[in-house]
Order: C-alpha cells, then sequence, then structure tokens
C-alpha cells in the first residue's frame, strides 16, 4: 500500500495555506502514513498463519486509529460508518460462531457489546465499525491472538478480516476525497472517471 495521492495534495495545501499545521492533521498524517508504510511484521518465531494474523489484526488497529482521526479533523466523530454488502453478508455468516462469541464477551462496556450483537443478528445493521472498534480495542489492549479470533484455522475469517481492511481504506480514501473538492484542490468533474 502507499500513500494516496489525495492525502498529499491534501497534507500539501494545508502545509503551504497554514501559519502552523494543525496538530489534529499532523496526528492524522503520522496515523496514515504509518499504515501506508507498513508492510509486513517481521517475528523471529512466529510463523505462517499466525504471523499473517498478527500483521491483519494490527492493520486493521492501525486503519482505525487513522479513521478515527480524520473523522476528528473533519467533525465528523461518530458519523463514519463502514458499510460494504459483502462484509455484511459474511459477518452474519459467523453468527453463533466462536468469532461472535469471542468479539461480544471480549468487547468493552455494555454499548459496544449490544452493537456487536445487534450487527451479528440483524439483516438491518450494515454499519461494521463494532468489529473494528472490538479488534482495535483487543489488538492495543493486549488480548488479540490470531488463534482467538480464527484466523489460523478459518479462511472465509481471514478474508473477512482483509474485507474490513480495504473497506477503511476505501472510506478515508472517499473522505479525503470529499475534503480535497470541498478544499477546491481537485475539480469535482475530473473525479467522475473514477
Amino acid at each position: 500500500m502507499k500513500t494516496s495521492i489525495i492525502a498529499g495534495q491534501i497534507e500539501d495545501y494545508i502545509r503551504h495555506s497554514s501559519a502552523k499545521f494543525p496538530r489534529k492533521w499532523s496526528l492524522f498524517f503520522a496515523r496514515y502514513n504509518l499504515v501506508n508504510e507498513y508492510a509486513h511484521i517481521e517475528f523471529r518465531t512466529i510463523r505462517g498463519k499466525t504471523a499473517q494474523g498478527y500483521e491483519v489484526g494490527l492493520r486493521i488497529a492501525l486503519l482505525h486509529t487513522a479513521l478515527e482521526s480524520l473523522s476528528k479533523v473533519l467533525d465528523k466523530q461518530g458519523q463514519l460508518v463502514l458499510r460494504d454488502k459483502s462484509v455484511s453478508k459474511l459477518i452474519r455468516k459467523f453468527r453463533g460462531t466462536d468469532l461472535e462469541k469471542y468479539l461480544v464477551s471480549s468487547a468493552s462496556g455494555k454499548g459496544l457489546k449490544g452493537r456487536l450483537s445487534q450487527l451479528f443478528e440483524s439483516q438491518n445493521v450494515a454499519d461494521f465499525m463494532p468489529i473494528v472498534e472490538a479488534l482495535r480495542n483487543l489488538v492495543f489492549h493486549g488480548a488479540f491472538t490470531p488463534n482467538s479470533i480464527g484466523f489460523t484455522t478459518n479462511q472465509e475469517v481471514r478474508l473477512l478480516l482483509d474485507l474490513i481492511s480495504h473497506v477503511i481504506i476505501d472510506v478515508i480514501e472517499e473522505e479525503l476525497l470529499a475534503h480535497a473538492i470541498h478544499l477546491g484542490i481537485v475539480d469535482n468533474k475530473s473525479t467522475k472517471s473514477r
């Protein structure tokens, strides 16, 4: 993955139009550049699907922090959603499985537990941000292992986490593009062919 052209254009625009680079933007770009520049983790003894599981867990957690900081910069805290029909459909396949039980039981707070349960149970809930929040908490607070979420044994878990990563990147890119259009950096007409 490489840093997007739009992100670079926004960063350049802000650097040249502000006397002091805003801290919120600095934090977002640091986080987004980190996740974009991160290629893989090198372990001494961990190999195979276990190593891949730690990598994808860390990638999702880092993407969540980038998305979270972008939502603060754009004054959209709690408003950015992660929706994708294929991801939502795949999530529902895990209803009643160890993955659902693990995520719900590991979730901090009743609010997140409830949102996770609702996501797995309801055909009407499409925002899978609760899974991303739960994974971020598990990774950064030490309870995450690839085996505990089924990454090492279940190909569909691996597919789900990979899809989640791609959707988060797409949402960040879409928000950056919309902001670039708002700032006048990018012409709305030139983005129609995207």
